[in-house]
């Protein structure tokens, strides 16, 4: 399963060579990015002997003429974010670069990807920027179960009789979304929403999300689950959102509660893989899964769930859940 870019095959290999050009500051990119490079090309485009090297390089110019509708561009500026924000540590060289590149293809748009990115390269300290900050909480609130959002989108207390409502899914058959959701609080040893002050709103939504995309909780796996969710539905608040994880997962320049930041998430061996085959599942969805009622389908079989919203397994599968057969 693989896809085209945009639905157009004439320009996959220009986004590569896009991309190749864009993260060659004079060392032919590195080590990580360009294993990404190649993971992209194979996983998502169909590419399985992709030549990194053999890639011609595009100017700026060339590709702000290839690329010339408002939303492949901003496709393209998402992927030159990532693959920036993958370079350790980040260089005035390595951000100049992306910048050119997106100068000629119509400007960041506020992007604040290339807000924090400016940030970091001028401050050298890995703290998140107001710009991503602000979007991130933008994207949070927005991301909170919408059924729960006014009476728990935050906390100050327990709320015991939300915790009642989500233990009551224990009484469910296995496989079913409200039941493998407990027993993934259970195994990985997480409070349930309303047992502790903070926000259960967002995190019913966000771990619901999490089983039925099929990503479980290590670093890499959230960083696929914003992948999946804004191959799902692309917009601002969706790149904000995974923009947000990448800063705790990637470069580790904040973590909310119950997140632990952490440096180079990427380069783990088989990271990528997960990422892109959750983006590709993602693109492939037939709605923006955050916007769903989670709590009205928690009776139901994940295959189920998966099925109706034409989502793939992930490869290989999240173990902890049991397939309705």
């Amino acid at each position: 399963m693989s896809i085209t870019f945009d639905g157009k095959e004439n320009l996959t290999l220009p986004l590569l060579r896009v991309i190749r050009s864009a993260i060659d500051t004079g060392d032919g990119g590195t080590t990580q990015q360009r294993g990404m490079l190649s993971d992209l090309a194979r996983i998502i485009f169909g590419l399985d002997s992709l030549d990194v090297d053999g890639l011609q390089p595009i100017t700026p110019g060339e590709a702000g003429g290839v690329f010339t509708s408002v939303a492949l561009r901003r496709r393209v500026r998402m992927f030159l974010v990532l693959f920036m924000l993958c370079r350790h540590p980040l260089s005035d060289e390595q951000l100049q670069r992306v910048e050119d590149f997106v100068d000629a293809l119509g400007g960041d748009d506020g992007d604040p990807g290339l807000a924090q990115a400016r940030a970091m390269v001028e401050t050298q300290i890995l703290e998140i920027s107001e710009d991503l900050l602000r979007a991130w909480g933008e994207a949070v609130d927005l991301t909170a179960e919408r059924s729960l959002r006014d009476e728990y989108g935050a906390t100050e207390v327990a709320a015991p009789e939300l915790v009642a409502r989500v233990a009551a899914f224990r009484e469910l058959p296995r496989g079913t979304l409200g039941r493998e959701y407990v027993e993934f609080y259970k195994e990985n040893g997480f409070a349930l929403p309303g047992e502790e002050p903070g926000v259960p709103a967002f995190f019913v939504a966000h771990d619901m999300c999490h089983l039925i995309a099929g990503c479980g909780p290590k670093a890499q796996e959230e960083i696929a689950l914003g992948a999946f969710l804004l191959g799902a539905k692309e917009d601002d608040d969706h790149w904000a959102y995974l923009l947000g994880v990448l800063a705790i997962m990637e470069y580790g320049s904040f973590a909310p509660p119950s997140f632990e930041a952490k440096i180079g998430t990427l380069a783990r061996p088989g990271a990528t893989e997960v990422v892109f085959d959750a983006l590709l599942r993602g693109l492939n969805c037939y709605v923006d899964l955050l916007a769903v009622d989670h709590l009205a389908m928690a009776h139901l079989p994940i295959a189920d769930i998966r099925h109706r919203f034409n989502i793939a397994a992930p490869n290989p599968p999240f173990p902890l859940i049991v397939e309705h057969q």
